[in-house]
């Protein structure tokens, strides 16, 4: 509703001016004229109106073009009041005075929305340049702590090596350069996430999970409830899924909560169930597990860029999820699955 607020004011503008064209008993070629400016401004408000709407123009950016519109609207039609009022006291008979107050508050609305959207635009900018310096910092976190410690145990890996000639220990720098080039890897992906998006494609909620678990190759077991049409970037929405499923894998969803192993039918460790499907209501839409799930007092944290509880995690993968989320303008909360495990709810 907040998106289409600038579209109803364009039709309510357009109205007004139709309608003074019903309403004056003047000829209608002079009507026709009177009428040509604000029904031409009112045009041109509309269909701006309905190209904001379809660029996906953030709600609280058509809520300010709206109110400044409305502002501007307000101040001229009060001023075309004003000067009848005036040419009234000084007995001239005003032939359409609806005309001159509709009129002079569809130019003041036309150019008070012009205002607006200079406004959203400059206030948007000063957004992002926050969010680049709070990135900037997050990034700077990462390299000067993060990195430091597998780069720790890489070089004290290799020393050791060295001296023992051990495979162990050559194992050990193996694994410390992995996750260094993962942390790099999603890194990269974070930064790029942070940018809000302008052009969207209808998706299948399906197809794009089903892309990510090719993507990520580990044993998953998922499964489809249902599927929908989103719209969405399909490499972020990807992204998305891509981590949610690494996250299943690696805060033990193949261990019981009681912290003994799951064997599968073959003997060996059961990869994690993952369902994917839409809430009530198509508000949305739900990635759940059937691990030990997150304690209610850890779920406002887990977003959190660095935030981790398992030993090989980069604590950037659910920092990338909320941005992805935070670019589309959707609201992500972290609730239970059935089955008691993580279940991550996506309200679009």
């Amino acid at each position: 509703m907040r998106r289409a607020s600038m579209i109803l004011l364009g039709l309510v503008l357009l109205a007004l001016s139709i309608l003074n064209i019903v309403v004056s008993d003047a000829d209608l070629w002079l009507r026709l004229v009177e009428s040509g400016l604000p029904t031409g401004l009112a045009l041109f408000f509309l269909v701006f109106a309905i190209h904001l709407y379809e660029r996906n123009e953030q709600p609280d950016a058509m809520v300010v073009i709206t109110g400044w519109a409305l502002a501007g609207g307000a101040v001229t039609g009060a001023l075309g009041v004003w000067l009848l009022a005036v040419v009234s006291l000084q007995g001239e008979v005003i032939r359409d005075p609806s005309y001159v107050v509709a009129s002079a508050a569809t130019v003041g609305a036309t150019f008070g929305g012009a205002a607006g959207y200079y406004h959203a635009q400059l206030r948007d900018t000063a957004s992002e340049l926050q969010r680049q310096n709070m990135r900037l910092d997050e990034f700077a976190s990462i390299v000067s702590h993060d990195l430091r410690n597998p780069l720790s145990v890489a070089m004290g890996g290799t020393e050791l090596a060295k001296e023992t000639g051990n495979p162990e220990d050559f194992e050990r720098v193996h694994l410390a350069h992995e996750r260094m080039d993962r942390m790099i890897g999603e890194l990269l992906t974070l930064a790029r996430q942070g940018v809000d998006l302008s052009d969207l494609e209808p998706v299948s909620l399906q197809a794009v999970a089903a892309d990510a678990q090719r993507t990520v190759g580990q044993d998953l077991d998922i499964r489809f409830h249902d599927d929908t049409k989103l719209r969405a970037d399909p490499e972020r929405l990807a992204a998305v899924f891509e981590n949610l499923f690494r996250n299943s894998v690696e805060h033990g969803s193949t261990s019981s909560r009681d912290g003994e192993s799951r064997p599968d039918d073959a003997g060996e460790h059961a990869g994690p169930t993952i369902e994917v499907g839409l809430l009530a209501n198509d508000d949305g839409f739900y990635v759940a597990d059937d691990g030990p799930g997150i304690p209610l007092d850890e779920r406002d944290d887990v977003f959190d860029q660095g935030y981790t509880t398992a030993s090989q995690g980069t604590g950037i993968g659910l920092a990338i999820v909320r941005r992805v989320a935070d670019a589309h303008g959707w609201d992500v909360r972290v609730t239970e699955s059935e089955s008691g495990g993580a279940r991550f709810e996506f309200y679009t």
